[in-house]
């Protein structure tokens, strides 16, 4: 469930990451004609009968593009920032899945002889029923049975049955 949850993250991340380049794009769009309006008033400041406030406007059109592109720069910064956070939520969201994988195989598995334990046997051979049926191949299964195991843990000790197994 841990790496479903992050792999939901990474995935939110990502979209904060697009929407956050959108912003940026439109920002740039903006300076780009702020940037031209500028330059359009600075070549009205030199026509005939042009007013000293020309000058001016074209300069405060200038310092709010300067602004739109730091802030679109700010923008693309933050959505690089989510795409790397998205990425490490991904590449834990895979080291989860690994670690709850060798969790399922180690519990599935008795501690002492390393066989399956028998919920987990029984599946295993199903599997393995249904893989030689799919392949035309024989299986083989054998049962083996250790007479008098509890009469030898009951007389010599359980790590006497230990060592038997």
């Amino acid at each position: 469930m841990n790496g479903e949850r992050r792999d939901d993250d990474a995935e939110r991340r990502d979209q904060e990451a697009e929407r956050r380049d959108r912003a940026a794009e439109l920002r740039d769009q903006a300076a780009d004609g702020r940037d031209l309006a500028a330059e359009h008033r600075d070549q009205a400041t030199f026509q005939p009968g042009a007013t000293a406030n020309a000058g001016a406007a074209s300069a405060r059109a200038r310092r709010e593009a300067a602004s739109d592109r730091q802030g679109s720069s700010r923008d693309r910064e933050a959505g690089a920032s989510a795409r790397s956070y998205a990425q490490h939520d991904r590449d834990m969201a895979m080291s989860d899945r690994g670690a709850a994988a060798e969790e399922r195989r180690h519990s599935s598995l008795d501690g002492l002889t390393g066989v399956y334990l028998r919920g987990a046997g029984l599946l295993e051979l199903e599997r393995e029923i249904a893989r030689a049926r799919r392949a035309r191949q024989s299986l083989v299964l054998a049962f083996i049975e250790v007479d008098h195991l509890k009469g030898i843990g009951d007389s010599r000790g359980h790590a006497a049955r230990h060592r038997m197994l």
